[in-house]
């Protein structure tokens, strides 16, 4: 590519050179502020996650703040590759030299001097990018890169092979809850001290599962409840529209019409379809991935035998292990193991399948009230996965199963303690599962229930109280 046409596309997508900040929402995602201080770390930064999410507003935001603290705006770069793909799968450009054409021609100094931040916004389309990267990391130049992607499974494998040791990823799912009811009562939110009290949730979390002691926890959840008397009621009703649009930022920032935001997911899913499926992962046959998608969607939070899939779908039970790793490369769903002592046993049972957005699902199939339960374990199961990846915890999620006779919605397995967690939503029936499980591995358990209580070794806590982890 020449370097004019080059600077063209670098002036389209930096107006800060001059002087113009970009057009962006004020509200920040709970990701923007562990991403602020990743800036001073000798990494690549990688943010990833499904499409439009809000990674590339995490960029811009990222950069604005940048900007209003000195930094000079030439120094940073954003560029979304896809705007350049055609040249660089035809060889006629490189990483190197979008770098080295940026020092030249808008820092007038070499690539070896001078401190810069280069955005690389859907970085997988770029072939072989992280050897490239990892060859310019290595090189020790004055770079700070920060990179998005929308498939996980290029990102992470390049993060475990070129970039191990070199690379940082945030994740970023769509809206939890507690940052819509951020979102949707704004001012309100720090001056009631919520995001304290959010934080000091987490915190005693871990204590009462480090220690085997439920009382911490409790007791903070009582505080926090006492907090949100005056407001409980909108909290409630930010749940159920929550469990019935979603947190895809567009839905919930616009608080567009219900049709439009149904019609707008549907969208989303062909785009994916599309983009990442079709054009990413080579599928021929779109089609049978769009049913798996709505069947999963139809039945979130149950257990899934591939075989049964394979023969409702029509399909090899091999293409069928293909789609759910597609699926959940690309964030569409997520999934539990069965927790079981041997490895070997584990692997051998049938997963557990989740839609990751309860919007998007119903967008998908239409959900009525019967459905309410299994998609409030579907959301327990991605703020759990939220809360850990935030506080960067090694931890695992898993359903317990055994003789057909007991078990437990999710395992949470996390610093070598266990977490079982059983979610009723509204009034909790038989608890037998939960408690032979708590007594058979010393632990204390979680009961997802309509009021906060402590009873025993379980703590009975309402669902829009326990999604503020997320």
């Amino acid at each position: 590519m020449e370097r004019p046409e080059l600077l063209r596309i670098f002036h389209r997508w930096n107006p800060w050179w001059e002087g113009i900040s970009p057009r962006i929402p004020d509200f920040r995602r709970n990701a923007f502020v562990p991403l602020r201080k990743e800036l001073g770390e000798n990494k690549v930064t990688a943010i990833i996650g499904p499409r439009q999410t809000g990674k590339t507003t995490l960029m811009l935001q990222t950069i604005t703040y940048m900007i209003k603290k000195g930094e000079n705006p030439r120094s940073i770069l954003y560029l979304p590759i896809d705007d350049v793909r055609d040249a660089l799968e035809e060889k006629r450009l490189d990483l190197r030299e979008i770098l080295t054409a940026h020092s030249e021609e808008i820092l007038r100094k070499p690539l070896s001097e001078s401190k810069k931040y280069i955005f690389f916004d859907e970085i997988q389309v770029c072939p072989d990018w992280s050897r490239t990267l990892k060859i310019l990391f290595d090189q020790k130049l004055p770079v700070k890169f920060l990179i998005s992607g929308s498939t996980s499974s290029d990102l992470l494998k390049g993060a475990s092979e070129s970039l191990a040791g070199r690379i940082s990823l945030t994740i970023l799912p769509p809206l939890r809850y507690g940052e819509v009811v951020r979102l949707r009562l704004k001012g309100e939110y720090e001056k009631r001290g919520f995001s304290e009290a959010r934080q000091k949730l987490g915190q005693s979390l871990q204590e009462s599962i480090e220690k085997i002691e439920p009382l911490i926890f409790f007791n903070q959840c009582q505080q926090i409840e006492k907090l949100l008397i005056p407001i409980e009621d909108r909290m409630n009703i930010i749940l159920q529209e929550y469990l019935e649009r979603g947190g895809y930022p567009e839905i919930v920032a616009t608080e567009m019409d219900f049709m439009d935001a149904i019609r707008r997911l549907r969208n989303y899913i062909d785009l994916v379809i599309q983009k990442d499926f079709v054009s990413f992962f080579h599928i021929r046959d779109p089609k049978t991935m769009d049913r798996m998608i709505r069947l999963i969607a139809r039945h979130t939070s149950n257990i899934f035998v591939e075989r049964t899939l394979a023969r409702e779908l029509g399909i090899a039970i091999n293409t069928v292990r293909n789609y759910l790793g597609f699926l959940e490369d690309t964030y569409l769903i997520y999934l539990t193991r069965s927790y079981a002592k041997s490895y070997a046993r584990m692997m051998r049972r049938p997963e557990k399948l989740y839609i990751i957005d309860p919007g998007l699902g119903n967008a998908l199939v239409g959900y009525g009230e019967e459905d309410k339960g299994n998609l409030a374990e579907t959301v327990v199961c991605s703020h759990l996965q939220s809360f850990s990846n935030r506080n960067g915890w090694k931890s695992q999620l898993f359903y317990w199963r055994e003789k057909e006779r007991w078990e437990v919605d999710l395992i949470w397995e996390t610093r070598g303690k266990i977490l079982p967690i059983e979610v009723k939503y509204r009034r909790p029936t038989a608890l037998s599962g939960l408690d032979k499980f708590i007594t058979g591995h010393n632990c204390w358990g979680i009961v997802i229930s309509d009021r906060l209580k402590l009873e025993k070794n379980r703590i009975y806590v309402p669902l829009y109280l326990f999604l503020l982890l997320g």
